[in-house]
């Protein structure tokens, strides 16, 4: 017997074959993805000997799983490839009573940060009668080498686990953590209205004790309470499961040092602080804290805050921050008519507190999130950090006004930028602003590396619909300067390029570029969530005069490989690309469709030859075409030559 059906939206098949008389039968079935295409590696296998008859119907039932991925089965559940095994058969001393073993094996785990499951295996001896299900035995290996070995019963519909953890290693359930080897006894009563966690973990330095209850309306954390040394972090709250999702949290630190729990910045933190909102739109924040005696990075910190937040209505803000001798403050309110909110900073040396700079300036907002007022000054000599580089000589004045006829103008200068790996980004930048909100104009100039300039000039105004401010207007013009050429551009805007900027949405095209011999146009290029989408043609690119316009990125011998020895390569494209943004099963996993593009790509020789060292290929011919559709990629690649034919 066949039996098809879906199972978390997965679609499967079970065959089922039963065999013998009926006073002992015989089952044995399988299970399988009914699309082999997907990838999903799950598959089951059962069998069983019963005698229908007797009191004890059950002689034997051995059943294995394998190639479960968690992730494939419930959204947001985390990676793993698991193995499950169950045997029951009758016990000799008690017919009525049936015993055996419990296996599960993951041969794909990994830290819970990462979107795995930090399990190895479990081992548990099962022992069934009526409506209880003892576990004995238990052993559960984590990541790591951690285990918790303990006993479980299952009584109804509660489970009660009463646990021994041993060698538990944080870093290895979250990477970001400091590694440990925790141990004590963890206590969980698990049922359908209320579960509760209770658990007491030590090692040499650490020492966390945790009681925690879930039911069906709330999460109470009774205590929580974290500790090494001299340094603790005591906390309790509640967080509600229905309606608004109203939470409660309250605590304090004593000389707590995050650096010794996680891989962050050394500090100690003397501070009390309680909040309390909403956890469901429209958010609610009520917070306070109070920072005293403390330090970070073995600067001194001082500060205190109160925040009071209604959805996108900051009601008060009253913060201030000091911390080797850099001040930050936020006082006033934002979100509605009348509303005033300045933020200062004041930082003459950032280098103690991990970035290497100063920074200084006063941003005030007014106005709704829809429609802001806002005037920024900002000013630094220097601002440099190992993650985003380094840029120079910040000197920033903006305002933009109330109304679609309020003033917008603004001035920003940098004297250089460079990446994160010392490489320059730019040079001398200076963008211009000016006009009213509904009409402006933005005009930029570029100092790029190799001597060459960017400049660029948009047109457009601001408006508010309802969801949210967007930007229309056009790029009326670019142009960046060649290394070749001080009369021609190496490229250059043909004519305006229509464009539309809102929050997670852009949109630009149809627009016409032109080089000193090539040309391109660019039909559109759209983006709104995970839905993108480009298309757009190029003709007679000059590869050889391409490439040496680029020195920083390609060396003499790539220039020379693109040379040949007569006419050079010139290449034709055409590509119109994209995705539809849905999502899909696919594999042992959920991918998102918009990570898996559509559409073709297809580029080609229009006159010129490539040479391999010394040697000319001789060209006559040369196309690649790429086709994606259905997750996969098709590539076709052909080749012709005066003496060969690939």
């Amino acid at each position: 017997m066949r039996i098809e059906g879906e199972a978390a939206g997965r679609a499967l098949a079970f065959d089922l074959l039963a065999d013998g008389p009926l006073e002992e039968l015989s089952l044995r079935g399988s299970g399988e993805p009914i699309d082999g295409r997907t990838g999903e590696s799950f598959a089951a296998e059962v069998s069983a000997r019963l005698k229908p008859f007797l009191a004890q119907p059950i002689v034997e039932i051995v059943a294995k799983i394998s190639g479960v991925d968690p992730a494939a089965w419930s959204k947001g559940a985390p990676q793993a490839a698991l193995d499950l095994g169950v045997d029951l058969r009758p016990l000799a001393d008690a017919p009525d009573v049936l015993g055996g073993r419990l296996t599960l094996r993951n041969r794909r785990p990994g830290a819970a940060d990462q979107q795995s499951l930090p399990v190895e295996s479990l081992h548990a001896g099962l022992r069934l009668s009526g409506d209880e299900l003892q576990l004995a035995d238990l052993d559960l290996r984590l990541s790591g080498g951690g285990r918790l070995r303990g006993s479980g019963l299952l009584r109804g519909s509660e489970l009660t686990l009463r646990l021994m953890a041993t060698a538990l290693d944080a870093r290895a359930l979250v990477s970001t953590l400091r590694p440990t080897k925790l141990a004590g006894p963890l206590r969980a009563s698990l049922g359908i209205n209320q579960q509760l966690l209770e658990l007491e973990l030590r090692d040499p330095q650490f020492s966390l004790d945790s009681k925690i209850a879930i039911k069906p309306t709330e999460i109470v954390v009774d205590q929580l309470r974290l500790s090494t040394g001299d340094a603790r972090l005591v906390a309790s709250g509640r967080l509600g499961l229905v309606d608004a999702g109203r939470f409660v949290v309250k605590g304090s630190l004593k000389n707590f040092d995050p650096s010794r729990f996680a891989e962050v910045p050394p500090a100690r933190l003397n501070a009390d602080f309680d909040a309390n909102g909403s956890s469901r739109p429209p958010l609610t924040l009520a917070l306070r804290f109070q920072l005293h005696d403390s330090r970070f990075r073995g600067q001194s910190l001082t500060g205190s805050g109160e925040v009071d937040l209604a959805g996108e209505r900051l009601r008060k803000a009253d913060v201030e921050l000091n911390a080797a001798g850099n001040r930050l403050t936020a006082k006033g309110a934002f979100g509605a008519r009348g509303d005033r909110l300045t933020v200062s900073i004041s930082a003459p040396r950032l280098d103690p507190l991990g970035v290497a700079g100063d920074l200084n300036g006063t941003l005030l907002l007014a106005g709704t999130m829809k429609s802001p007022e806002v005037s920024a000054d900002l000013r630094s000599a220097r601002l440099a950090g190992k993650d985003f580089g380094e840029i120079r000589g910040l000197d920033l004045a903006a305002r933009l006004g109330d109304g679609k006829d309020g003033a917008l103008s603004g001035r920003l200068q940098l004297s250089g930028v460079d990446l994160a790996d010392g490489n320059p980004v730019a040079g001398k930048v200076l963008f211009e602003a000016d006009g009213v909100r509904s009409a402006h104009r933005l005009r930029g100039q570029l100092a790029l590396p190799g001597k060459r300039d960017l400049r660029l000039l948009l047109e457009g105004g601001l408006t508010t619909p309802a969801s949210g401010m967007a930007w229309t207007g056009a790029l009326s013009e670019l142009s960046v300067s060649s290394l070749a050429s001080k009369d021609k551009p190496f490229v250059r805007l043909a004519g305006p390029l229509p464009l539309q900027v809102a929050a997670a949405r852009f949109s630009a095209g149809p627009a016409d570029f032109v080089g000193p011999t090539w040309s391109a146009r660019l039909e559109r290029v759209f983006y709104a969530g995970q839905r993108w989408q480009t298309a757009g043609s190029l003709r007679g690119l000059p590869l050889v005069a391409t490439l040496a316009e680029f020195p920083e990125w390609f060396d003499d011998s790539a220039i020379g490989a693109a040379k040949g020895s007569g006419e050079t390569l010139r290449l034709n494209a055409e590509w119109d690309l994209g995705n539809s943004g849905d999502s899909r099963a696919s594999g042992q996993r959920k991918v998102a469709k918009s990570s898996l593009p559509t559409g073709r790509l297809r580029l080609w020789r229009e006159s010129g030859d490539l040479s391999i060292g010394v040697v000319p290929l001789g060209l006559t011919e040369g196309v690649v075409s790429l086709l994606a559709k259905d997750g996969r990629l098709d590539a076709e690649l052909s080749l012709r030559a005066r003496n060969w034919v690939s």
